[in-house]
């Protein structure tokens, strides 16, 4: 048996296919609870599968962050035991709870037999002897190398796995690190990701990079979710705020950049004359016609209510007037043809009200500006477009 376990007391993968039996797992959840258990401990329900386990607790800045579970075979004990026990000796490997985890036999019980006891050093083992008396010099030797090769063996073969194993686990954990980087900077994760070393651990990075991926479309969702007016599709007032400290930067670096407000007229009128439904038609109708009047290089947003604003790139007084006109008579146009109403007569017009972009402007100075000429545009009888410069 062979498994990672995390710092709650998890096993990586599935215990059955790591060869984790229900008593495995059982002394690994006592063992991370921080509580005694007796080591190694011996598991023998099954006599085919009979074992002993050993647990490695692996630390990471001085906290315990998991565990490395290893099980062996009784077979190791025994063929170790072999070796070194003589004609006239009986060595038994006895477990805390007084369990034989391994004995070889070769005594001859027609001689007088002499019994020792020794316990085996960083363990809840011990090693009990029975030795025929001429026998008993060989004995005092074969103790020792029991306690030295056994266990020098498998803590040489543990040394060597769990180096193996925080290797690999090093890697995995920094390729978590690395997808959940990616997703808290919302830049997109790329389509292969290295596997693992380990077949029960790739499930685990696969699944980690399924799950970042989802998380960073939910977050591409909310950020579009955020910035769009959920009536028009239109950016909202907060993209807005965002957008425009960028057009301000192109203002700065000599570009003609143009702030027009517009509102529509006798809106309120509309709705309460003919109903929301018609006045959201109406709100839809002008966000259509204003997004095919702009250019990839514009922006146009929904601040609130029937206010909208746009920003204007490359276009002057003139041409700014010009658009105007144009996006006036389409959106006019537009709701005749749609037949909002009875009759030929659009219900709303539009008043707007822009000025320029210049040097040392903030966003405020920029909105109270277009908002100025809207006023005027209002006072002149609406169904116009007002300019008020910045000098």
């Amino acid at each position: 048996g062979l498994a990672l376990i995390d710092g709650d007391g998890v096993v990586q993968g599935n215990p059955l296919q790591l060869r984790l039996g229900q008593a495995c797992v059982a002394d690994l959840h006592v063992h991370m609870s921080g509580k005694q258990v007796m080591s190694p401990a011996v598991h023998k329900r099954i006599p085919a599968m009979a074992h002993f386990d050993i647990i490695k607790n692996i630390v990471a800045d001085d906290e315990v962050a998991g565990a490395v579970f290893a099980s062996f075979s009784l077979n190791v004990i025994e063929r170790e035991l072999e070796k070194i026990v003589e004609e006239g000796q009986q060595i038994t490997v006895i477990s805390a709870d007084g369990q034989e985890v391994a004995a070889v036999n070769k005594l001859d019980t027609d001689y007088f037999v002499q019994d020792y006891s020794l316990p085996i050093p960083d363990t809840d083992w011990a090693l009990q002897a029975k030795v025929n008396e001429s026998g008993l010099n060989t004995l005092l030797l074969s103790l020792g190398m029991v306690n030295a090769v056994s266990f020098l063996l498998i803590l040489v073969v543990l040394y060597f796995f769990a180096r193996r194993m925080i290797r690999i686990f090093s890697k995995d954990f920094e390729m978590v690190s690395q997808l959940l980087d990616t997703v808290n900077s919302q830049q997109e994760i790329e389509q292969q990701v290295s596997p693992s070393e380990l077949k029960e651990t790739e499930n685990i990075i696969q699944g980690i990079r399924g799950i970042a991926g989802e998380i960073a479309d939910y977050q591409q969702r909310l950020v579009s979710v955020s910035n769009t007016d959920e009536l028009t599709g239109l950016a909202n007032r907060r993209s807005f705020y965002q957008q425009i400290e960028q057009y301000i930067g192109l203002s700065n670096r000599g570009e003609e950049v143009v702030v027009v407000m517009l509102d529509l007229d006798f809106f309120k009128q509309a709705n309460d004359r003919y109903g929301h439904a018609v006045g959201d038609m109406i709100l839809k109708h002008l966000s259509r016609v204003m997004q095919s009047n702009i250019r990839s290089t514009d922006f146009c947003a929904r601040l609130g209510g029937d206010e909208f604003v746009l920003l204007l790139v490359k276009c002057n007084e003139q041409q700014t007037q010009s658009w105007f006109e144009k996006l006036l008579q389409e959106f006019k146009q537009a709701q005749v043809e749609d037949e909002l109403i009875p009759g030929e007569k659009p219900c709303c017009e539009l008043s707007a009200g822009f000025t320029c972009v210049q040097a040392g402007d903030d966003m405020n100075s920029i909105l109270e500006r277009a908002d100025k000429a809207l006023y005027e545009a209002k006072s002149q009888g609406r169904g116009n477009i007002q300019f008020v410069s910045g000098s």
